[in-house]
């Protein structure tokens, strides 16, 4: 089928994340609204933060984490400051983890689950999301007759690696996937920006395996060459860049599928490693 596989890369990913959503309020009596415009939080991030803070008190409330424990994480996050080597001033932190703190990947993670889990929300009501039919415990080849009630559909959209992200779009048809190319880019801009979430659409940072199939090939890849290159019109202006071969969480994803790429590079880091050793042996 043709496809589409979004590699993101997020700006700032641990420094900016917007603390009071994950923990909720160090203050119970302060105004969610208030706080998060004066850190300086675009206006549709307010609005969307603030409510959830208001009505949730946070994502470790909201999924049950135990008061005292929420409470000691707070206080771990709260008056938070730094000091640059050789200089005597005190920079107060009100944005990002703690720095050297076991709980400031989770904190990321948790924030960015929530993004994600919105803009799955958002892709489902697009209609942009193909489903996988399989059994659990069954081997994945079984034929579509052989489905019984334990069958299940399951829609894909993406992997995650604490800030590496894989979004996943496939189509039928050519056509199809020309049509959801740009909502998922509306969707998918749009969600992250109202979770103060910044996309780096900079080359090598956040690119596109863009994958047609069969009849009218070159004329779908066509729609999207320009005079720049090669790349995905972004809703706010710019471009995503689209690339044959991405190398994502170690490994060389290629637009043909193969893992051949992928094999040799391993194998020349391999060789390369054992190279270091040669003086030893």
């Amino acid at each position: 089928w043709p496809a589409l596989v979004l590699f993101l890369d997020l700006s700032r990913a641990f420094d900016e994340v917007i603390r009071e959503v994950v923990l909720g309020m160090a203050a119970p009596d302060a105004d969610p609204r208030q706080h998060l415009a004066a850190l300086g939080i675009p206006a549709d991030a307010v609005r969307v933060l603030s409510e959830y803070i208001t009505t949730q008190g946070g994502i470790l409330s909201e999924i049950e984490i135990p008061v005292a424990i929420v409470r000691l994480v707070v206080d771990l996050h709260n008056g938070t400051w730094f000091q640059l080597d050789g200089d005597s001033k005190v920079i107060a932190t009100k944005l990002g983890s703690r720095q050297g703190c076991r709980f400031g990947a989770v904190i990321f993670n948790l924030m960015c689950a929530k993004a994600i889990k919105k803009l799955r929300e958002e892709f489902q009501r697009a209609g942009v999301l193909v489903g996988l039919d399989f059994s659990p415990g069954a081997a994945p080849w079984h034929h579509v007759e052989s489905r019984h009630a334990t069958w299940q559909t399951y829609q894909i959209m993406d992997t995650t690696y604490v800030d590496d992200e894989a979004l996943l779009i496939t189509a039928s048809s050519n056509a199809e996937l020309a049509q959801k190319i740009p909502i998922v880019f509306d969707c998918l801009t749009r969600t992250f920006a109202e979770h103060f979430l910044e996309i780096n659409w900079k080359p090598g940072k956040t690119e596109a395996l863009l994958v047609f199939r069969g009849r009218g090939t070159p004329q779908y890849h066509e729609k999207f060459a320009w005079e720049g290159g090669y790349g995905i019109p972004l809703p706010a202006g710019g471009r995503c860049n689209i690339v044959r071969s991405y190398k994502h969480v170690g490994s060389q994803v290629v637009a043909s599928g193969s893992i051949a790429p992928d094999i040799t590079a391993r194998l020349q880091r391999a060789q390369h490693a054992y190279g270091q050793l040669a003086h030893i042996f």
